[in-house]
């Protein structure tokens, strides 16, 4: 409906990858004749925003993460229940947010794709990403990950440089 210039920005922007055309054009359409910027993080962004603060938040660990997590661990450190937790990835799943690889608690949650991480972690406050890295380096602790690089990371992350330390020399 808006022409083979808006259709090529769309491409452009997308780099052709299927989801982020919808996305693009979702946001075209929600803008109901406006003119916004095709953009796909902002695209990403009004999604995210869109969701409910449970999804919202349990996206955000994820993003937080930053690679494949225990579903286990996310959970813990969104704090939600079990049940909970697989109503939540189950909407985020749909949404083409998050994948997983099972549906048990040991197999991993990660975002869908790197461009819908990067989109969350360049619009989230920096207390917040220090906030879900410290509840991130309590889940892994708490579960008995012993991966000292994540952790050191985590803690790191989270202005705990004591304790990065610690993992650090191990």
């Amino acid at each position: 409906e808006d022409g083979a210039e808006v259709v090529e920005l769309i491409a452009q922007e997308a780099q052709g990858h299927p989801l982020f055309i919808d996305e693009l054009v979702r946001q075209r359409r929600l803008a109901h004749g406006q003119k916004v910027p095709l953009r796909l993080d902002d695209a990403l962004w009004a999604r995210v925003r869109r969701l409910e603060e449970p999804a919202r938040q349990l996206l955000e660990a994820v993003a937080v993460a930053g690679a494949p997590t225990a579903q286990a661990i996310i959970a813990r450190a969104a704090a939600v229940s079990p049940n909970q937790f697989d109503m939540l990835t189950a909407q985020l799943r749909a949404a083409h947010l998050v994948r997983t690889t099972g549906a048990r608690q040991n197999d991993a949650i990660e975002s869908y794709h790197d461009r819908v991480r990067e989109s969350i972690l360049a619009h989230l406050e920096r207390s917040c990403r220090t906030d879900w890295h410290g509840r991130l380096a309590v889940a892994l602790e708490g579960a008995g990950t012993i991966d000292p690089e994540v952790l050191m990371l985590h803690w790191q992350e989270a202005g705990n440089t004591e304790r990065a330390a610690g993992y650090a020399i191990k």
